[in-house]
């Protein structure tokens, strides 16, 4: 008598065998075609064909090795995933902060520049009405020098 052929519900799927699956099939260079799949296929719209289907072949008898291959394999996996996708984000925006603070701070610094050379430049600055005074001082210190030199020569004549 041949031996009898064990159904699927005699024979559940193994840890191992979930596990060799995922490497083979939805491992994370497939990600991007899974996720194609998921917006396709696995959608709102398919939900409750998805439960029939979880019905019909997830039965009672995979669900202990599916939640063991669940939280050994597939969750650290999306974990490990989302964690680096993370962290590469966070790098990123990291390094845009660093480079806003660079152009601050030397924003900042062309200010004080700025602002001590506007500073020595008023020190320096002569109103217009002091150079005008200034001028007038020099216009009749020049009519004395002429006066007295006049003088000195009409002296030296005599």
């Amino acid at each position: 008598m041949p031996p009898k052929k064990k159904t699927e519900t005699e024979n559940p799927l193994t840890l191992s065998q979930l596990e060799k699956f995922y490497q083979k099939v939805i491992r994370p260079a497939n990600l991007e075609q899974f996720s194609e799949y998921y917006q396709k296929v696995i959608r709102p719209a398919n939900v409750e064909q998805f439960g029939e289907y979880y019905q019909k072949v997830i039965r009672p008898g995979n669900l202990i090795q599916f939640e063991e291959y669940y939280h050994k394999v597939i969750k650290p996996d999306i974990h490990g995933i989302i964690k680096k996708e993370v962290g590469d984000l966070r790098q990123e925006m990291n390094e845009h902060f660093e480079d806003l603070y660079k152009k601050f701070e030397d924003l900042r610094q062309e200010y004080l520049f700025a602002n001590e050379q506007l500073k020595r430049i008023e020190k320096n600055y002569v109103t217009k009405g002091e150079l005008q005074g200034e001028i007038t001082t020099l216009k009749q210190d020049v009519l004395n020098l002429y006066s007295r030199l006049e003088q000195l020569e009409r002296n030296a004549t005599h």
